[in-house]
């Protein structure tokens, strides 16, 4: 596309409609998440553990962990490293240091309290703050890449998209991770290129793997590919700007677990080997099924103990590429359908409804992706949804998984419908000249 094109496209949307069409969104998606906030608010399941190692940040006790009771992890194996290089952080059974989480987002839980108090609705407006500045960042990319059309289809369906607003109610690391993803990418795609675009975007990417590990491989694709960052402009400077900014964060995160444990831990103690064993667990039983799935979960915790632990993930991950080794194909057919599992949320009641509305987006999204395939300018977004969904692709489908993807998505679905619906006007407008 042309910068004449770009330029005109940006004229199409005058400022006035762009105010209303935010504060429009803005306004819809608040009351979504007042209706689907919970009542009373209250942290579910193990996200207890990013809400406490957030409390024991604001206290001064670092990213830490108790060993029982609330939001409680108990592997002796990493408690034996602390406790042999460190005694004095193994006189009480309160907290130990932990790792079995990326610390993102207890940082900014942490950030909060430290400020607010142990306050769960402070939390929340947090969430709130969060989830407007994930629409802002859209609004500025839609009115930048799409046409008029574009960007009102986007934009109407962005105001009635819940489903964002219901996970920003969620004291979860997904919401950070999809803000931080997104304002990544704002800022590859509408800074000037140069150092400070790269130490953004490379910061910003970091930081939201450091939310969530789905982003991992993005930016060394990104970096490492040579046909995406000549197109876009990447100087040297800017290319060593983006990867020290984007290894500075992991670099803090590996000195401070090599300080605890003594180990080179970039990432977790934890892993993926229980969801891996559980994808292949799913071509011999139904895992949706709560009742079949908590039984399941019992048994494996019998077979392997706590699935959280090292050990226990060492041995589901032998085990589950076992059986991908022994069954390969119907691991391939898993990972097919994964992918609907991944966009749809089968949970609710309006299931078919869900599954028409945000597959009609899917299949649009796909859609503007071939229709800008040759367009330099998508080409970074259009590796990192790539690599996002062959990263996601093996493990169990939760649709919150794609949670960063859904705006993406919802741009290039605006790429395709903008000039569709701009042809249908012109020809309408056509036709009524003809008539009169």
């Amino acid at each position: 596309m042309s910068t004449a094109t770009v330029e005109l496209h940006r004229s199409q949307v005058a400022k006035r409609t762009r105010w209303l069409a935010l504060a429009l969104v803005l306004c819809v998606q608040t009351v979504f998440f007042a209706l689907l906030a919970k009542r009373p608010l209250a942290v579910e399941g193990d996200n207890e553990r990013y809400e406490q190692a957030g409390w024991n940040i604001a206290t001064g006790r670092g990213y830490s962990l108790p060993l029982t009771g609330y939001g409680a992890t108990n592997d002796s194996e990493v408690y034996d490293w602390v406790c042999t290089r460190h005694p004095k952080a193994c006189d009480t059974d309160t907290t130990h240091p932990a790792a079995l989480y990326m610390p993102g987002y207890s940082i900014f839980v942490g950030a909060v309290y430290s400020v607010f108090g142990r306050s769960l609705l402070a939390l929340c407006l947090a969430q709130l703050a969060l989830l407007w500045s994930l629409f802002v960042l859209f609004e500025g990319l839609a009115a930048n890449f799409l046409g008029r059309y574009g960007y009102i289809f986007a934009m109407a369906v962005a105001a009635t998209y819940p489903f964002l607003a219901r996970q920003a109610t969620l004291v979860m690391s997904d919401h950070l991770h999809a803000v931080l993803w997104l304002a990544a990418f704002v800022a590859l795609m509408r800074m000037r290129p140069g150092a400070w675009r790269g130490a953004v975007f490379g910061g910003l990417l970091a930081l939201a793997t450091l939310c969530r590990p789905y982003s991992l491989l993005i930016f060394p694709v990104l970096w490492g590919l040579a046909a995406v960052w000549k197109v876009v402009r990447v100087p040297r400077n800017e290319w060593l700007a983006g990867a020290l900014a984007f290894l500075l964060p992991f670099a803090i995160w590996t000195a401070r677990n090599a300080y605890w444990y003594g180990r080179f831990l970039p990432l977790t103690t934890g892993g993926a080997g229980a969801q891996l064993y559980e994808s292949t667990l799913e071509w011999d039983t139904d895992l949706s099924d709560p009742e079949i799935g908590h039984a399941m979960y019992l048994e494996s915790t019998k077979k392997y103990g706590d699935i959280c632990s090292r050990r226990a993930n060492r041995l589901q991950m032998d085990e589950a590429i076992r059986r991908v080794q022994d069954h390969p194909w119907k691991f391939a057919e898993r990972l097919a359908i994964h992918v609907p599992r991944l966009w749809v949320s089968m949970s609710t009641r309006a299931w078919f409804f869900s599954l028409l509305y945000l597959g009609g987006l899917f299949a649009l999204g796909l859609a503007g992706a071939w229709a800008v395939r040759r367009d330099a300018r998508f080409y970074p977004l259009l590796v990192a949804i790539a690599v996002n969904w062959a990263f996601l692709l093996p493990f169990p489908g939760e649709a919150r998984r794609t949670l960063p993807l859904r705006l993406p998505m919802l741009l290039l679905a605006g790429t395709f419908v903008g000039p569709v619906l701009e042809r249908l006007v012109n020809r309408r407008s056509r036709l009524v000249v003809q008539a009169s």
